[in-house]
């Protein structure tokens, strides 16, 4: 049997990965249509760290690792990449409807201004 890649005892710290879902903390930056890059970049970067956890779950037990390296591994890279697949959709929605907004407020704008103001007479 191999040598476990990790003790018992530290398999109980793959629980942190429960804190990505700080991630919600960039919703309303999403929902103004604000600072994209950091929201799909912090997004992706948990995605892909979660998705890597699936695939080190996949080679422990391949390589005949005890069972908790094989849980805790693949419980926490599935739950949160469970969770930041519909996050990410969810993102691409809201700045998808900042942007229809944001040109239908210009439209109105724009249009306010190109139109003769109330009550003069020219």
């Amino acid at each position: 049997m191999p040598t476990p890649w990790f003790a018992p005892q530290h398999a109980v710290l793959f629980s942190f990965a429960s804190l990505t879902s700080l991630l919600a903390l960039l919703e309303p930056y999403a929902r103004r249509g604000k600072h994209p890059v950091l929201v799909f970049g912090a997004s992706v970067a948990v995605l892909l760290a979660a998705v890597a956890t699936v695939v080190a779950a996949v080679i422990a037990h391949q390589s005949a690792q005890p069972g908790y390296v094989v849980f805790a591994l693949a419980m926490s890279g599935g739950v949160v990449t469970s969770v930041t697949i519909p996050g990410l959709a969810s993102y691409v929605r809201l700045y998808r409807n900042a942007v229809r907004e944001r040109a239908a407020t210009n439209r109105t704008a724009s249009t306010r201004s190109a139109s003769p103001a109330a009550g003069s007479s020219g």
